[in-house]
């Protein structure tokens, strides 16, 4: 069994300066108590309405493991919990057959404008899948990613919004909206889980490796299992957590962004894409997309050195941007966004 550690987002920074805390107003929560023989799927039918919404029941508990439930346990609900349903998710854009869904014995390739249910996983293999929630919240999967579907939630009339996913292997990037009350967004990993309230950060985890959080905009506060104390961590810092210790193992500032960031074209049809580079980064991850967001993006390569050459992209409108990576495999802070007209 695994052991998780613990994040939550203390405060989110926002864009005019001021800082985003949750709502003092109170949640009106009934109880209910676990007696012999019940199983959460019957709790939530009885309850709730839908047995389906046994997870976001064990979650609103902040319980993990369904197992651990016992006679005469109190367990805690809402009625917007209660009025809300388990929702599908929509595939905002894919890769064209580059992006598998599979949920027991479905198997299906996606593309943009699927919805898929709020269970499963979905794995990537080249390009981008960008996955939009209820509530607006993007996460952007990478190439060589793979993320767990846990639950999807939604009251929309009551403005609550509970989403959990695992993030399994790759680089994943999570642009969350701002939410309130009894909201929740989670993202956990073999040894880690984050909680938010509205914020962007990234995720990046190797087989075998210890996991890297990144936190682009906002504060993060990150507890492990053997830690009393949280660590904050805020725009522009990353850490990196030790899977076998439980523990943050160190703390560091995120690499500056590429300056410069330009292109040229060249008389061989080609097109050529240059920065300066940053001291202390390995590689450098450059993105093309049709949006500002980069939720339609697509990765041109993780490159060693500060230029690349490509064959000409088709005429149309596009985005550029350039992220430094460091030694440990985290993004650097969000850098100057170019436009990029091809005619």
């Amino acid at each position: 069994m695994f052991k998780f550690l613990r994040l939550a987002v203390i405060g989110v920074m926002l864009a005019n300066g001021t800082t985003y805390a949750e709502p003092d107003g109170q949640v009106t929560e009934k109880s209910i108590e676990v007696k012999p023989g019940d199983t959460l799927s019957k709790i939530a039918e009885t309850h709730l309405g839908d047995a389906a919404k046994w997870y976001i029941l064990l979650r609103f508990n902040d319980i993990r493991d369904p197992n651990l439930i016992y006679p005469g346990m109190k367990l805690k609900y809402s009625e917007k919990i209660k009025s809300g349903e388990i929702v599908e998710a929509e595939i905002f854009y894919a890769t064209e057959g580059q992006a598998m869904y599979k949920w027991k014995t479905l198997e299906q390739v996606l593309k943009t404008g699927d919805r898929v249910p709020a269970k499963g996983e979905i794995s990537v293999k080249k390009g981008t899948v960008t996955l939009l929630l209820p509530d607006k919240s993007k996460i952007i999967m990478g190439e060589n990613s793979v993320l767990k579907i846990k639950d999807v939630f939604a009251n929309t009339e009551e403005n609550v919004f509970m989403s959990f996913f695992e993030n399994v292997r790759g680089r994943i990037r999570y642009k969350i909206t701002e939410l309130f009350g009894e909201s929740r967004f989670e993202v956990e990993t073999r040894s880690a889980v984050a909680g938010v309230r509205g914020t962007e950060f990234e995720i990046f985890v190797v087989d075998g490796q210890d996991v890297k959080i990144a936190t682009l905009e906002g504060a993060v506060a990150v507890r492990g299992n053997n830690e009393e104390k949280s660590t904050l961590v805020e725009a522009g810092e990353g850490v990196v957590v030790d899977t076998s210790a439980e523990k943050i193992s160190r703390k560091t500032r995120l690499l500056g962004a590429p300056q410069n960031l330009g292109y040229r074209n060249n008389p061989n049809g080609t097109i050529t894409f240059f920065w300066e580079p940053v001291q202390g980064a390995t590689d450098y991850a450059l993105y093309i997309a049709e949006d500002r967001d980069f939720a339609t993006g697509v990765l041109i390569g993780e490159i060693k050195g500060n230029d690349i050459t490509i064959r000409q992209v088709p005429e149309g409108r596009y985005y550029l941007k350039c992220d430094a990576i460091d030694p440990e495999g985290m993004s650097s802070v969000p850098g100057k966004v170019v436009l990029l007209m091809i005619d």
